[in-house]
């Protein structure tokens, strides 16, 4: 029996996120961590932006090969992807940086993990529509040849 077939039961499981928020985690362990050792050398926005940026680069081929399989024109997808991290960076980085400085002086790391986890469920589904999406405008450009 395939995880598949047992999640079929259950309307409100989609496979797909499942296999995205575990790269997810594990992407977000690694840029965790990069960014805890970052922190210490540059300023907090700038420390998570160079974290993000190197995670991009590995989540993007694990969630590319093994979740949305339909990404036709790699690049135009990769540029994509990479916009949309960057988005992130700065809004994660704002929002860190804005609850630290005036909220409760919780540790750097507990605000990165909340506002993280947000916005890793918050990309899946415009990663799912707008990037890999087999329909979406980036499939559908034509090249003149």
């Amino acid at each position: 029996m395939k995880i598949s077939d047992f999640t079929k039961n259950f309307n409100f499981i989609d496979i797909k996120f499942l296999k995205y928020f575990v790269f997810g985690v594990l992407a977000f362990a690694f840029e965790t961590s990069l960014f805890y050792f970052f922190k210490d050398l540059f300023p907090i926005v700038s420390a998570n932006i160079i974290a993000r940026a190197i995670t991009l680069f590995w989540h993007y081929f694990l969630i590319k090969n093994f979740i949305f399989f339909h990404a036709t024109k790699t690049l135009i997808s990769f540029f994509y992807y990479v916009l949309l991290g960057l988005l992130n960076s700065f809004v994660s980085g704002i929002f860190i940086y804005l609850s630290f400085t005036f909220l409760y002086d919780f540790n750097l790391i507990i605000y990165k993990i909340l506002f993280d986890l947000i916005l890793i469920s918050l990309n899946f589904y415009i990663l799912k529509i707008y990037v890999f999406s087999q329909n979406n405008i980036f499939n559908k450009i034509k090249t003149n040849k």
